[in-house]
């Protein structure tokens, strides 16, 4: 049980990082072009 707990935590833990580090990337990214759109 312990085992399969943790494969499974393993699997989840693929594809949060990879969430996190795009929400991190677009969310700046966003940020700029809506001051670049507000200013230009």
């Amino acid at each position: 049980m312990r085992k399969d707990g943790r494969r499974h935590w393993d699997h989840d833990e693929d594809p949060r990082p990879i969430l996190s580090t795009v929400f991190a990337i677009v969310t700046p990214l966003a940020l700029a072009a809506l001051i670049w759109l507000r200013w230009g």
